[in-house]
């Protein structure tokens, strides 16, 4: 029998100051630009203080935006024939994955750039021709607090031919890399939906079913220390939940050590679970966020802001998830109040513009307690600025429940046969630009 607690309000100060000129960090704002050029979907993460690195895609165009604070003038750059599913940033270094067209046909790619270098950079890319696409993707090293390690990325994506979801290990440290090692899942009802790499492990999660009951999957992969290595070294284990049940990709999010952070739609209700697991241990903490009357509990993102241990977690209502519909989408915050039942009502931030597509977070670590979002309206670029106590004229509060308790898992340890595989190196060609990308809230 699960202990739920429920919480007590809070109280709210908005917290204004509009710059002479541009934003400040702390302010709520948008940021946009006006051409249709560029995205759609997007991607955004931190690379230095008061900077952040923006993908947008679009069905015929593939764009990289570095957007710094203050300055309304943004780099670009247009990569063809990429388009990116994912990326991180590891020093100084862009990774990423996706895919190239070879006419109708995906092929799916692992590449990197040297941010350094933006606009200017080099863009490498390796070709997977056993896979379709690859969909999220996570880098570490091997060697740990040592120059000498290799620098790998690990991904998961989808295989040509008969389906069968994959997950692959690539190192980028050797010139000309001749084969990555990747495995196939075993079970065609599986789905691999994201990769977390903690301090010690690479951890995978999973969709998916047992005697037709579905079931959430993690699969945690020792990090190998010696070069050389993959995390295909040693065997798996796989902590596998029964409850409760699933209804959307679970999504993953490392927070401290060995500590990641899942969350995904709970099947047959109006509401989210978040996961807190600590490899390997067999028991989990479970956070459920019931929905408010948008019924926003479809999530897309989860991220975590080490400097106040706040998750915000991006959701959205069930509906087709393009350009030509636009479901209510929220930005759910959890509080280590929260985790504790020291509050009555969860709270959230939204932005009430019909048009607004809201596609990936990202904290602010660097530079305060803050968050950003990438997004669009319809398809003009926009970039969201916002905190869990602030809100301005640019966005709204939102109150939820939750509920919380104490579950286990069955833990079990999987031997992995995994198959090496020949790839061939590509450099794609870029061209630079400069947009405007000014304040679109507060208006100046």
């Amino acid at each position: 029998m699960n202990t739920y607690t429920k919480f007590i309000p809070r109280l709210f100060a908005v917290v204004l100051f509009l710059s002479i000129v541009h934003p400040v960090i702390g302010q709520d704002y948008i940021r946009g630009s006006d051409s249709h050029a560029y995205g759609v979907f997007s991607i955004i993460r931190e690379t230095a203080k008061d900077t952040v690195l923006i993908y947008y895609r679009k069905p015929e165009s593939s764009t990289f935006m570095l957007v710094a604070n203050g300055n309304v003038n943004v780099q670009t750059i247009k990569i063809n024939p990429i388009f990116v599913n994912d990326f991180e940033v590891y020093n100084n270094v862009v990774f990423y994955c996706g895919y190239v067209l070879e006419g109708n046909e995906k092929k799916a790619i692992l590449g990197h750039f040297n941010l350094k270098l933006f606009p200017n950079s080099s863009i490498t890319y390796y070709k997977i021709y056993d896979c379709q696409e690859l969909k999220k993707l996570d880098v570490y090293h091997t060697v740990e607090f040592q120059d000498y390690g290799e620098i790998r990325m690990v991904s998961i994506g989808t295989s040509s031919g008969v389906r069968s979801d994959v997950l692959v290990d690539l190192t980028t440290n050797t010139l000309f890399p001749m084969n990555c090692d990747m495995h196939f899942s075993y079970s065609e009802n599986e789905n691999f939906d994201d990769v977390a790499v903690t301090d010690k492990y690479v951890v995978v999660s999973s969709r998916n079913k047992e005697q037709e009951n579905l079931v959430v999957d993690f699969w945690y992969y020792k990090k190998p220390h010696y070069v050389g290595q993959d995390i295909f070294n040693s065997n798996a284990n796989r902590f596998r939940i029964y409850s409760p049940m699933i209804d959307s990709p679970v999504i993953l999010e490392h927070t401290r050590k060995d500590s990641v952070a899942a969350v995904y739609k709970v099947a047959g209700f109006n509401r989210m679970a978040m996961l807190s697991l600590n490899v390997p241990d067999d028991t989990y903490r479970i956070f459920e966020i019931m929905g408010d009357t948008t019924e926003t509990v479809f999530p897309i993102d989860i991220k975590y802001n080490t400097r106040n241990s706040v998750y915000a977690i991006l959701a959205h209502k069930e509906g087709r998830m393009d350009i030509t519909f636009i479901p209510p989408m929220q930005i759910y915050f959890v509080t280590q109040n929260d985790l504790a039942g020291l509050t009555i009502n969860g709270q959230g931030t939204n932005y009430i513009d019909e048009y607004f597509h809201i596609w990936s977070l990202a904290p602010l670590r660097k530079t305060s307690d803050d968050f950003v979002a990438s997004g669009s309206a319809i398809d003009f670029p926009r970039l969201f600025h916002f905190n869990n106590v602030k809100w301005g004229p640019c966005s709204n509060n939102f109150e939820y429940q939750y509920y919380r308790g104490n579950l286990k898992g069955h833990y079990t340890e999987i031997t992995i046969s995994p198959y090496s595989y020949y790839i061939e190196r590509f450099w794609s060609s870029t061209v630079p630009n400069m947009i405007l990308f000014p304040p679109k809230c507060p208006k100046l």
